[in-house]
């Protein structure tokens, strides 16, 4: 009879910690910083940016493609004109109101991706096929 009791406590007590250990991981990985995306709605007579807040469940989207930000290469200068970027990024903290850093990103027609970092005078930085098929599916880029 003891055994039986000792049996369900046990099972009870590991269940109220695995319910309790879910309900933390999913209260305290909330992203804490925001992705707005910028397109690029120009045309002839003005420059227009439409931006739009990309909504992520968790953090470890967002440590993503900053990993893939900080593993691109880098390089001195495009080899064309590059014109009018394609999306402009911007990474904010939930606290605070200003972007923390953006970036200008054209995308190939390889497939790559060339990053304009904002900010830091004319340093550009490439991408992949595999690191751009990345972003953009964060993104939910839907263009080119």
């Amino acid at each position: 009879m003891k055994k039986t009791y000792l049996i369900i406590i046990a099972i009870s007590v590991l269940t109220i910690f695995l319910f309790g250990f879910q309900y933390g991981k999913r209260i305290y990985n909330k992203p804490y910083k925001e992705i707005w995306v910028g397109l690029n709605k120009s045309n002839k007579n003005r420059n227009v940016v439409e931006f739009k807040q990309v909504k992520l469940d968790n953090q470890s989207k967002i440590d993503e493609l900053e990993l893939i930000f900080l593993s691109s290469n880098h390089i001195d200068q495009p080899r064309s004109d590059l014109g009018i970027f394609d999306v402009q990024l911007a990474f904010k903290n939930n606290e605070e109101t200003v972007s923390s850093y953006s970036f200008n990103i054209w995308f190939t027609k390889e497939g790559g991706a060339i990053i304009h970092i904002n900010g830091l005078n004319q340093q550009y930085r490439s991408l992949d096929k595999k690191n751009t098929n990345s972003l953009k599916a964060i993104i939910k880029y839907k263009g080119k």
